[in-house]
């Protein structure tokens, strides 16, 4: 989530049990939690809308959609709107892998097959009050090893990256994102808007920290990204905020401790 709607919220999946705390309202150490819901089937992933005010769960069987509408007053829980379940045809059922918002309402998923990846999108449908399939031409997905998002203009925007650390925007054209590609697949990565452009950071499991293509330390441990600022912690303990400026340049960042 993007300001003003960044909340701290922080999902945990245990089994059939989800747990989410707004951290920039209410302070509850893991493995407690303010609320706790539970799915169908074993969660596999959560996602979150641009402003918290839905939560999407992929689980073994199906999506659940919940509405929470307090959760800058940390009130009351999510509430179950809606719901899919996936069809089983008798067919070897690939393995649903992650799920992500696209626009406020829709959601994406990512589902890998025997022979490469598939994206499938559902939203909500007013004639059975249930989430269901919207068939679309799906771009080319054999090579697709994430899918996530990033929050710009109040709407959600996924994209996906490659094996190889090629990311493709989903809704602003495929080569919207080319100069912002990894050098290799990066399991960690977050995508900032820019000025007229978007920066990627990605971490490896090294600890090896890109801004796109750019190695920026080789002892990172975790990350995060605001509109303004890269923060880091590295593997001598420290904290690092980094103030964006330009991703090519002379002067790519100004470094704070």
């Amino acid at each position: 989530m993007a300001p003003p709607h960044d909340y701290g919220v922080v999902g945990v999946i245990d089994g059939q049990s989800v747990k989410v705390t707004p951290f920039r309202t209410v302070n509850i150490p893991p493995p407690m939690a303010l609320h706790e819901f539970e799915v169908k089937s074993n969660a596999i992933d959560i996602a979150f809308n641009v402003d918290a005010s839905l939560i999407a769960v992929l689980h073994q069987e199906g999506i659940a959609i919940l509405q929470w509408k307090s959760v800058a007053a940390s009130l009351s829980a999510p509430q179950l709107t809606s719901q899919a379940t996936f069809e089983k045809d008798g067919s070897p059922e690939g393995i649903y892998h992650q799920i992500s918002f696209v626009g406020k309402y829709d959601v994406l998923v990512l589902q890998r097959q025997k022979y490469g990846s598939s994206l499938k999108r559902y939203g909500f449908s007013d004639d059975t009050g249930r989430m269901e399939e919207i068939l679309s031409e799906a771009p080319s997905t054999s090579n697709i090893a994430a899918l996530s998002s990033f929050s710009q203009d109040e709407s959600a925007h996924p994209y996906v990256q490659g094996k190889a650390g090629d990311l493709h925007s989903l809704t602003f054209g495929e080569h919207s994102l080319s100069h912002s590609n990894f050098p290799l697949y990066l399991p960690w990565a977050e995508i900032v808007p820019y000025t007229e452009n978007h920066i990627a950071f990605g971490m490896s499991g090294n600890g090896h920290l890109y801004a796109n293509s750019r190695l920026l330390v080789k002892n990172c441990t975790s990350f995060l990204v605001t509109p303004v600022h890269l923060i880091f912690t590295t593997t001598a303990h420290l904290l690092k905020f980094v103030h964006i400026t330009a991703v090519n340049g002379t002067s790519l960042f100004r470094w704070f401790r």
